[in-house]
């Protein structure tokens, strides 16, 4: 079956994996604070799959970060916290709120030739346990769905760019039930 044929039993669930990229820069005040939201609507295959099914659920991700000032000596190199948050879409605002994460992950923003060239972090909703069913989102409405991937760091150089990424979304479709 084709990756953008419709399913014709409704019980049936199409896994598909949607990529976004982009990039990372702090800002006048040489801070990032960056929010990955779990919404693959701005990726290209998006408007395909939402013509085809109506719900969809975002179960995991994976981030690339490639560094772009690698080895600079002109931009500040500082502390990044990388996280998953999985029931909210709002920015961090400081490092120690980004380090009380379960998931925090603290990488330099400035990489050096002994770092390997891409960083990749996985995250994937909770799937086991109390209160953890990963709801269905409208295809018609992906602004409604929570959770995301967040960066923070302060004290860097202004307004630079410091990753290119690539966000890969695994995403369940479905007919509406």
């Amino acid at each position: 079956m084709s990756k953008f044929q419709p399913a014709t039993n409704p019980n049936h669930i199409a896994n598909q994996r949607l990529a976004l990229h982009g990039t990372i820069s702090s800002n006048v005040v040489g801070v990032i604070t960056q929010t990955l939201n779990f919404r693959p609507d701005s990726a290209a295959d998006w408007s395909s799959f939402a013509a085809l099914y109506d719900e969809f659920r975002v179960v995991a991700v994976r981030l690339s970060l490639i560094p772009y000032q690698q080895g600079t000596v002109t931009a500040i190199n500082g502390l990044v916290v990388v996280t998953f948050d999985n029931n909210e879409n709002a920015a961090l605002g400081s490092v120690d709120e980004a380090l009380d994460s379960e998931t925090a992950r603290i990488l330099p923003s400035i990489w050096y030739a002994n770092q390997s060239k891409v960083e990749q972090i996985s995250f994937a909703r909770p799937s086991a346990g109390k209160n953890t069913e990963i709801p269905w989102q409208t295809t018609a409405a992906p602004a409604t769905c929570l959770g995301a991937v967040k960066m923070y760091s302060s004290a860097l150089s202004t307004s630079v760019q410091y990753f290119t990424y690539t966000m890969e979304y695994f995403v369940q479709f479905r007919l509406r039930k």
